[in-house]
């Protein structure tokens, strides 16, 4: 089972959905990467996670391979990233002035 959560930015309309699971793989018999999520039966299959993250210093949005996780952004090359299921109270990138808070009444289920 995966939750999908929301965060929003206290002062601009940024919003992120993070999903609790990330996006899990398995590579293929031709040794491409393919994506299982629930309920698939693959996803015992899964040797990895792309995990979505954020940059708290330029806001892109990036998945970190579990398997050669490293935490510097490719857009700006500063080490802030942050996985967009803990966003809870961190500062937003866009408007630099809110900070992010779960939405309660969101909730994605699957």
């Amino acid at each position: 089972m995966s939750i999908a959560t929301q965060f929003l930015c206290s002062s601009c309309s940024f919003e992120v959905v993070a999903w609790s699971d990330g996006n899990p793989y398995y590579i293929d018999e031709d040794y491409e990467k393919k994506y299982a999520h629930h309920p698939d039966e693959r996803l015992r299959l899964c040797v990895g996670n792309d995990v979505p993250n954020i940059c708290l210093a330029c806001a892109a949005q990036v998945e970190i391979d579990s398997r050669f996780a490293h935490r510097m952004c490719p857009q700006c090359a500063q080490q802030t990233l942050v996985e967009t299921t803990e966003l809870d109270g961190k500062q937003c990138p866009r408007c630099n002035s809110g900070i992010f808070v779960q939405n309660p009444p969101f909730q994605l289920i699957s």
